[in-house]
């Protein structure tokens, strides 16, 4: 989608001297920047939700015979370790078979 909005772009590029690996390896590190934002903005937003989840129980379970009365939320460390390599893997990977 971003080749096909920035053809303008790419024929200035072009014109600069740009060949295409030079244009190729310029979309590869701006979804690689996207990917690397997202991933970041995703552990800090779920770290947030799960501790909020965790102290105060804002998600509460509706029924009164249960032994906890708010959903548990369990944090990994090994969870935000796959999520984000994986998150980089498919930013990195996906612009370059496109």
């Amino acid at each position: 989608m971003l080749i096909i909005e920035k053809e303008r772009d790419i024929e200035i590029l072009r014109s600069l001297g740009a060949d295409n690996n030079l244009i190729r390896k310029i979309f590869i590190f701006e979804g690689w920047l996207i990917s690397i934002i997202g991933a970041l903005a995703g552990i800090v937003l779920g770290f947030a939700i799960c501790w909020i989840q965790m102290t105060f129980g804002i998600v509460r379970l509706q029924s009164d015979s249960l032994i906890m009365d708010a959903y548990p939320v369990v944090m990994k460390v090994k969870d935000f370790i796959i999520v984000p390599v994986t998150v980089l893997l498919i930013g990195y990977w996906l612009p370059g078979i496109l």
